[in-house]
């Protein structure tokens, strides 16, 4: 499946505009999609006025693909360590009155829908 770069539109509209753009790169779009069209995700992440990656090991993957990350920035996604922290497994099951094992989740999750 092809998966365009995110900022591909961006890219364009600014050539055209002759504004700059930024991308912003989360995951999926360097660890599935930039491997199997290195040179087009490349051309739109060295041509962005910034590209910003949410994580050090992000920005890592990408210059193993060949960007040059000269116009990088890393900015982790955030998180509130006093809301979101272990806890003892067996209190809260007790305090919650489960059962069975539980399993959760913290961030986004994005579903796509076919066009009809």
């Amino acid at each position: 499946m092809y998966t365009p770069p995110a900022g591909l539109v961006a890219k364009l509209l600014s050539e055209k505009l002759n504004i700059p753009y930024v991308v912003t790169c989360h995951g999926s779009d360097i660890n599935l999609g930039m491997p199997n069209n290195k040179e087009l995700y490349n051309d739109v992440l060295e041509n962005a006025g910034k590209v910003i990656f949410v994580s050090n090991a992000l920005l890592n993957k990408a210059k193993s693909l060949g960007y040059s990350g000269n116009n990088s920035i890393v900015i982790p996604n955030g998180m509130e360590p006093d809301l979101l922290k272990p806890l003892n497994k067996e209190k809260m099951a007790r305090e919650l009155g489960l059962n069975k094992k539980v399993v959760g989740f913290v961030g986004g999750v994005k579903t796509h829908q076919k066009s009809r």
